[in-house]
């Protein structure tokens, strides 16, 4: 008689019944044991996380109206609320999944819950620090706290990193406008940025006045955009990585030179603007129903905004400066009270026109800028130093000239286009051959042999 073939113990039927009696036991037990615990916030997140979703989906439809296409491969979920790589107000590199994670309806809930944790509750107050570099995680908060009853004090910037809500035409506070109009969150920001003064103060004008001002600061923002913020954000991770390891010296000398490079560039750039505003606004903008008459309501803003492009540029590197040694607050709250002291000054302003408020606006801009960077130390020595007041001095002085002298010129050569590209070589040149007569200490221009 033959062998049996061995067979393991935990193969025989009575193991493999015995097993499967214990299991049913020990999932019955699990089953008819088990408790259900829901969060005390359970229906505030419910209600915050519908109310992001209704939002998103107000503002993708807002966007689609204006003509703004959906980019699939960069927001996959079609939300319509990531932004592009580049911008006029792009302030940052940015991560792209980070900004995906929080345009989530979720991620209001998620808010309700860490606000809950802070031991906050109906009737409170905070403060809350926003950009808009993240819109989702922006509308996340402020959803959270109308869904609890929390009062939120904001302080927004208009900038935005890479794939945040960079489009100058649908920026944060914009999008912040629509969701307080329409009941989502129950607070705006109480401090703005130059942008939105135009835009609040040019409503109170006669009709075209925002148009005129947002017409005359897109031209404005071009060399700011194209150099300004590319340097920016280029030096950021070298800048801080001297101040990690504590290379001061190289530190003040970069930011130095970066001042006075960008001084010398966007002091051109605003004589250009300014003495062919007419021409520039005429070649970008009439067509159709924009006139001449409107052609030379824009141009005489535009002489005036273009002021403003070289502390709009100086302020990129001034900034950063301050947050490499993780000074946060400080560009913030000067910039806070500065705002403040701009609004009052407008509101007190006996000559409603826009001319007029555009030299406000500016000055205060200006005054800023000024104040920044005479703040602007390094290891207690300040980065404004004797050299570089030369440069800046210097830029200031040879646009001075140049200006008097091509005004006086008056050039005209029967064609915009020939007019603006004449007097611009006139302008790069005539700060070329200065320079290279009258050098400058942070700026050289080497031939190469």
């Amino acid at each position: 008689m033959p062998d049996k073939p061995f067979k393991p113990v935990i193969q025989e039927t009575r193991t493999l019944v015995l097993l499967a009696v214990i299991s049913i036991v020990a999932y019955s037990f699990a089953y008819f044991s088990r408790k259900e615990f829901v969060s005390s916030t359970y229906e505030i997140k419910i209600n915050a996380a519908m109310m992001m979703q209704e939002s998103m989906n107000m503002i993708k439809d807002f966007r689609m109206e204006k003509g703004v296409f959906i980019d699939q491969e960069n927001d996959p979920n079609e939300t319509g609320l990531v932004g592009s790589q580049f911008s006029l107000i792009t302030t940052d590199e940015g991560d792209l999944d980070a900004k995906l994670t929080t345009l989530d309806p979720n991620f209001a809930a998620a808010m309700v819950e860490l606000l809950y944790q802070a031991d906050l509750d109906s009737g409170d107050s905070i403060a809350v620090m926003l950009t808009g570099s993240m819109p989702g995680a922006n509308m996340g908060m402020l959803i959270a706290c109308n869904a609890m009853g929390i009062h939120p004090f904001i302080i927004s910037s208009i900038g935005a990193s890479q794939w945040g809500a960079n489009d100058p035409d649908m920026s944060w506070l914009d999008m912040e406008r629509i969701l307080f109009n329409s009941g989502y969150i129950s607070a705006r920001s109480i401090a703005v940025m130059d942008e939105q003064l135009f835009r609040i103060f040019g409503s109170f004008l006669g009709a075209g006045s925002v148009a005129s001002f947002r017409y005359a600061r897109r031209i404005a923002l071009l060399p700011v955009g194209i150099v300004a913020q590319a340097v920016g954000v280029a030096s950021y991770p070298t800048l801080s990585k001297m101040f990690v390891e504590k290379k001061f010296d190289e530190l003040k000398n970069i930011i130095r030179t970066q001042l006075s490079s960008l001084f010398l560039f966007n002091v051109v750039m605003v004589l250009i603007l300014v003495i062919n505003s007419e021409e520039i606004i005429s070649i970008v903008y009439e067509r159709g129903r924009f006139s001449s008459a409107d052609v030379i309501r824009v141009s005489s803003i535009m002489k005036v905004v273009a002021l403003g492009v070289v502390p709009w540029s100086i302020n990129q590197i001034v900034n950063r400066s301050y947050y490499v040694q993780k000074r946060y607050w400080f560009p913030v709250g000067v910039g806070t009270i500065g705002t403040l002291g701009t609004t009052i000054t407008l509101l007190l302003s006996s000559n409603a026109s826009e001319i007029n408020y555009s030299i406000i606006i500016i000055s205060f801009l200006w005054a800023y800028a000024a104040f920044m960077l005479f703040s602007l130390k390094i290891e207690g020595e300040s980065i404004l130093d004797t050299a570089l007041i030369y440069d800046i001095f210097l830029c200031l002085l040879l646009s001075g000239i140049i200006y008097t002298a091509l005004i006086n010129l008056n050039l005209d050569f029967g064609n915009i286009i020939y007019n603006l590209v004449v007097t611009s070589i006139i302008v790069i040149i005539s700060f070329l051959v200065s320079i290279s007569i009258i050098r400058m200490n942070y700026v050289e221009f080497k031939r190469r042999r």
